[in-house]
C-alpha cells in the first residue's frame, strides 16, 4: 500500500462526517486557517458548506474525493515541484 493510500485511509478513519476547518488543519490537510480561507477562495478546497458566516464544514465525502483527485494529479509531486520551471 502506498504512503498516499494509507494517509487517505488514516484521514477516512479520523474525518467524521461534517469537519470544520480546524479538524483538516489537525489531519495536515490544511497548514493552517489562512491558508484553508485562502484555498476556498480560489476553488482550490473540498467543496464545503457555508452554514453561516462564521460555520463552515466540509463534508466528509467531499474531502476525500478531493484527496483522491489531488494525489492521481500530482502524480508523486508536490504543488512546489510541479510549478518549477527548468
Amino acid at each position: 500500500m502506498s504512503y498516499v493510500q494509507q494517509f487517505i485511509e488514516e484521514v477516512e478513519s479520523k474525518l467524521p462526517d461534517l469537519a470544520d476547518t480546524s479538524e483538516l488543519i489537525k489531519l495536515g490537510i490544511f497548514s493552517s486557517v489562512a491558508q484553508a480561507v485562502q484555498r476556498r477562495k480560489r476553488g482550490e478546497s473540498p467543496e464545503f458548506l457555508s452554514l453561516s458566516e462564521k460555520r463552515i464544514v466540509y463534508p466528509k465525502k467531499a474531502v476525500l474525493s478531493w484527496l483522491k483527485e489531488r494525489a492521481t494529479l500530482s502524480q508523486g509531486k508536490s504543488d512546489d515541484e510541479s510549478s518549477e520551471v527548468q
